[in-house]
């Protein structure tokens, strides 16, 4: 499966030099509140970074070190394309699968926007991002489903029937402080005036090191760390699934 999905992001990078335009300063990806991009902490990670989701990151979060790291070639060269335009020093950029990553106890904030869902085993990727995280650390996640909320499907056909334009959007979102949806970059409006069906999407929802621990435990029910793969530390033992 990683494979596949490695082959799919090389051929399609996300999001496409054409649709983004290489613009991180762009208003509409820095909407306090309702994205990832008030993140706090010293060393921020992301995992499937793609093209410019880090690099957004480093850009509104100066003082944090911010590492990206995606299955895919052709994404990481067009983000380190952005990372020399905007001369964002504070960005690391990797190709590579997170679950690789074997840096443990390292980061004060996690993202993995649209990834956990591409992983071969879900399980496995809630734990490696349990252990990436400091104690006290926070993981940001959002994973796309054929079951949109109501609320998002209402608000795209109401955006679209009366006309509003991103900008437009924007300020709907400012003023009304919604909560379970947020603005993703500029990356779905094919031009200023139109809003393409996926732009909206549900809200990230954050998870302590704790929440996370937790609900490994359920699954595992008992210690999570008796199911770590001795030979092998940063992977667990797939003959303890149940």
């Amino acid at each position: 499966m990683i494979e596949s999905v490695k082959e799919l992001y090389e051929e399609y990078p996300y999001p496409s030099s054409r649709q983004y335009k290489f613009d991180i300063t762009n208003e509409r990806l820095s909407i306090s509140g309702v994205g990832p991009f008030n993140v706090k902490g010293e060393h921020i990670f992301v995992a499937g970074c793609g093209v410019a989701e880090a690099c957004v990151i480093a850009n509104t979060n100066p003082a944090s070190r911010v590492y990206g790291i995606d299955l895919s070639e052709t994404s990481i060269k067009a983000a380190k394309a952005i990372r020399r335009k905007y001369q964002l020093k504070n960005l690391t950029l990797q190709v590579g699968d997170f679950n690789h990553v074997q840096n443990t106890d390292a980061f004060d904030h996690v993202i993995a926007s649209g990834v956990i869902h591409h992983v071969e085993n879900d399980h496995l990727a809630v734990y490696n991002i349990w252990r990436l995280l400091k104690e006290g650390g926070k993981f940001a996640g959002m994973v796309y489903s054929d079951r949109r909320p109501n609320f998002i499907r209402e608000k795209s056909q109401f955006f679209r029937e009366e006309g509003f334009n991103a900008k437009q959007v924007i300020e709907y979102f400012e003023k009304n402080k919604h909560e379970p949806a947020y603005i993703w970059y500029d990356v779905h409006v094919k031009d200023k005036e139109e809003i393409a069906d996926t732009w909206l999407h549900p809200r990230f929802r954050e998870y302590s090191k704790e929440d996370m621990y937790n609900l490994l435990s359920l699954y595992f029910e008992g210690d999570v760390k008796v199911h770590i793969n001795p030979d092998n530390p940063y992977k667990l033992n797939f003959e303890a699934y149940k």
